[in-house]
This record gives structure tokens, C-alpha cells and sequence, in this order.
């Protein structure tokens, strides 16, 4: 991949994986965020915690109701509280990110600020790529599609406006991200991921068996930069939790 990199996240786990992989594999990588674990301030200043990445904040969904799937600080408790300087105009960063054909746009949060930024141009000016997690095809029963839920008309309106819109589906994510729950446990992330790799492992299991967790976001920014291999992406499952240290 040789343009940007252009990571849309709302400030979860598994976002902090995909955000250390990126930073770990390609140079011209910048972080925006957008509310859905947590507000999109909070997400930032996840991010900006975790990673040395270029951060903007973007906006929470209309109505956002947030679901603490992450815990209340979006990181299983991990937050440091220290208030990090971030940008604030991650609208803008996507508005001049769409519109370059060598960026491509990894959307692992609600679509609200794509849409936003997409919003603003003409259809011939959307020439990025966009990547998204989305959609529940195959998967448990049960299992929710948080992203598109928390902002149904920003996914339907940038699903349908930007002509090289992609989905990738929570079961191919969660495939390629298959992660032993005894990997997570010796890792420098277990007390970050801990809650988040038993919640996904009780609900793959059903359709697995066995204690392997889901980091749905890492296969999603892995896909962005032309890695689908399973193996490949599961091997940079790791290297991310090793990288981290808390």
C-alpha cells in the first residue's frame, strides 16, 4: 500500500490492536475517531494512550447510547486519565482523505464522520477507498452489528455514495482473528483485553468450540493494507498484544 492510511475508530479494544498494527506496518497512518464504545473524545484519547499516531476527533452518532461493551473507558479499565493533545477536525482529515485515489479509509466504528465528510463532496470527488466493519451474515445467534446499528443512515448513505465501499463481515473478521484465550492471558495486553477476548470467545465458541477470541477491527485495517491471509492476520493479532504494556 502506498498512499495514507486513514483509521476511523471509536476507541475500543480491539480498535487500540488494530491502531498499534498499523502504526507497527505503515508509515503514512492517521487516526480519527468517532463516538460508539465510547465518545468520540474518549476514543482519541484512547488512542493517543496506546499508540504515537496522528489523532483527530470526529463526532458521536446522533442519539448515541452507549453500550460499555469495553468497559466505561472504552479500555477494560486501562485508561491513565492523562488528557493527551489531539486535533479536532477529524471530519476535515476524512473530507481531504476521500478525495485522494491513494488513500484508503478503515472504518471500524459507527460511519457517522465518513458520512459527514462524504456529505460534503460531489460523488466524482470520492475516489478513496473505504473499508468497513459490517454485517452479521453466518454469525451467532445473538451477535450484533454495533457499527451499522448506532448510525443506520450514515452506513446506508456512505455504503451507497462512495463507489469503492466495501463491507467486511463480523464473520470474516472474526475468522481471520482467531486468538487463543491462553495467547491473550501471556500476553502485555491481557489486563486490556482480558473481558473482551472471553465475551467474543463465549460467543464464537458455539460455532468454533474451543476458548479462541474474535479482534474483528485487526482483520479490517489488515485487509486495508492488502493482508487476508489468516495466518498473517492472526500473527499480527499477537504482535499487537505483545506491544502493549499496561
Amino acid at each position: 500500500m502506498n498512499g495514507a492510511l486513514v483509521i476511523d475508530t471509536d476507541g475500543g479494544v480491539d480498535d487500540v490492536l488494530a491502531c498499534l498494527t498499523a502504526e507497527h506496518s505503515h508509515p503514512r497512518t492517521l487516526v480519527t475517531t468517532v463516538g460508539g464504545n465510547v465518545s468520540a473524545a474518549q476514543a482519541a484519547q484512547n488512542i493517543a494512550q496506546f499508540t504515537a499516531l496522528p489523532v483527530a476527533v470526529g463526532v458521536d452518532p446522533p442519539d448515541r447510547v452507549p453500550g460499555y461493551r469495553h468497559g466505561t473507558d472504552g479500555v477494560n479499565g486501562c485508561s491513565d486519565g492523562v488528557r493527551r493533545r489531539v486535533d479536532e477536525d477529524a471530519v476535515g482529515v476524512l473530507r481531504g482523505a476521500l478525495q485522494d485515489p491513494r488513500t484508503t479509509v478503515a472504518a471500524l466504528g459507527p460511519l457517522t464522520n465518513v458520512a459527514a465528510a462524504a456529505g460534503t463532496l460531489a460523488p466524482g470527488d470520492l475516489r478513496a477507498r473505504v473499508l468497513a466493519l459490517g454485517g452479521i451474515m453466518d454469525c451467532p445467534p445473538g451477535l450484533q452489528d454495533t457499527n451499522v446499528a448506532a448510525d443506520v443512515t450514515a452506513a446506508r448513505f456512505t455504503a451507497s455514495r462512495i463507489p469503492q465501499f466495501t463491507w467486511l463481515g463480523l464473520r470474516d473478521a472474526a475468522e481471520r482473528t482467531r486468538t487463543p484465550l491462553t495467547t491473550v492471558a501471556a500476553s502485555g495486553a491481557a489486563e486490556l483485553a482480558r473481558a473482551v477476548a472471553q465475551r467474543t470467545a463465549a460467543a464464537w465458541g458455539t460455532v468454533w468450540g474451543g476458548q479462541d477470541a474474535a479482534f474483528y477491527d485487526v482483520a479490517v485495517v489488515c485487509a486495508a493494507l492488502g493482508v487476508t491471509d489468516a495466518a498473517a492476520v492472526r500473527g499480527a493479532v499477537s504482535a499487537a498484544l505483545d506491544a502493549v504494556s499496561v
